[in-house]
């Protein structure tokens, strides 16, 4: 026999190698878990804000009889602006817009934005945003499209840009 005179390992360095062990599964598994986690708080945030966005928005714009009080000003290849009359009619604080204008020139769009608003629920207020053609290249204006912007995270803002007002340029009246 080959093995008769062989010793084992010890009882106390097997116990110490089945801790070390069952440590180091347990961590692993624990930052595998983690990172799973990680993930999906990412993307239920992500979720979350999206759904804030289709849920607490909601926009009302003043209108005389069937026909919306909406104007335009065009000037191009300088820009222009459009002013409407809006309540928010939803259940959160909207920060500003981004109105976004697009053309039929070689640009096909351009944007400004105004964070600084804080349009309160319930509040009726006339918003008057005005755009710039930078590049003069933006053509005749064919559709305006306000987008509400609210606080997301702490220090992020977030475009509901589901949430936006679209209006041709066509159903618009000049001011």
């Amino acid at each position: 026999m080959i093995f008769k005179y062989k010793r084992g390992v010890s009882p106390i360095i097997a116990a110490v190698l089945l801790v070390v062990i069952t440590i180091a599964i347990g961590a692993t598994t624990m930052a595998f878990i983690r990172s799973l986690s990680d993930q999906n708080l990412a993307t239920a945030e992500e979720k979350s804000t999206r759904i804030r966005c289709g849920t607490d928005i909601s926009l009302d714009v003043l209108a005389i009889g069937n026909a919306y009080k909406i104007c335009k000003f065009d000037d191009p290849p300088n820009g222009g602006y459009i002013e409407l009359t809006l309540q928010n009619i939803g259940s959160t604080t909207i920060k500003g817009f981004r109105l976004i204008v697009l053309g039929n020139g070689t640009d096909e769009f351009t944007t400004s934005e105004n964070k600084t608003m804080n349009f309160q629920v319930n509040e009726l207020k006339k918003i008057n945003m005005s755009y710039t053609d930078p590049g003069g290249n933006l053509g005749d204006a064919q559709e305006y499209k306000l987008e509400p912007i609210i606080q997301g995270t702490p220090g992020q803002d977030v475009y509901c840009s589901d949430s936006a007002l679209s209006y041709l340029s066509e159903a618009l009246y000049d001011c």
